[in-house]
């Protein structure tokens, strides 16, 4: 299948551990956006995808469900690709033909083979817990500290949602002994 999308590349200024000071800029503690990206991409291996949202969703029920789906690290080039799931009921009018939507099975280990989207329509049932959404493509290049969204048309990127994704599972759950 012959599909272009469009990337969108962004500067990482800053990432990591700081020390917070007033009326001065934060001074760097440690865990830049390396060890930050293998942190993340540590967090999300061998997890189920129901068990991938880095927040309590029944205590923000307002906020948007996302998931991770797969996880990729490249040891040549020491880049990562994640991709998450926006999960959205409102995607059912927007994926594929009148009456289809996508969803991804939230049982299975985030990277499973088997965890591609799913078209579910009326007509054909899977038998499987799916929720409907798009998949949001995000490639970590640590060497020249950067992050590019990649948008294809059965995708979409949502800035907002990917720095919450980001800053909520530090805050959360990734740990860390100098982490306050």
């Amino acid at each position: 299948m012959d599909d272009s999308g469009l990337v969108s590349f962004f500067r990482v200024e800053s990432c990591g551990l700081y020390r917070i000071r007033q009326k001065a800029d934060g001074e760097f503690i440690s865990d830049g956006f390396p060890e930050i990206s293998k942190s993340l991409f540590d967090w999300l291996s061998d997890r189920s995808v129901l068990n991938t949202i880095p927040w309590d969703p029944k205590e923000h029920t307002r906020r948007d469900k996302v998931y991770c789906k797969d996880v990729h690290f490249d040891s040549y080039t020491g880049d990562y690709l994640f991709v998450l799931w926006f999960a959205n009921s409102e995607a059912a009018g927007e994926v594929g033909e009148v009456g289809e939507v996508g969803g991804i099975d939230l049982n299975s280990k985030v990277g499973d083979t088997n965890n591609d989207s799913e078209k579910i329509d009326a007509k054909n049932s899977t038998g499987k817990e799916l929720t409907i959404g798009k998949a949001m493509y995000y490639w970590f290049i640590p060497s020249l500290k950067l992050v590019a969204s990649i948008n294809f048309k059965h995708s979409k990127t949502d800035i907002e949602a990917f720095t919450t994704y980001i800053k909520k599972w530090f805050d959360n759950k990734n740990k860390h002994p100098n982490k306050t």
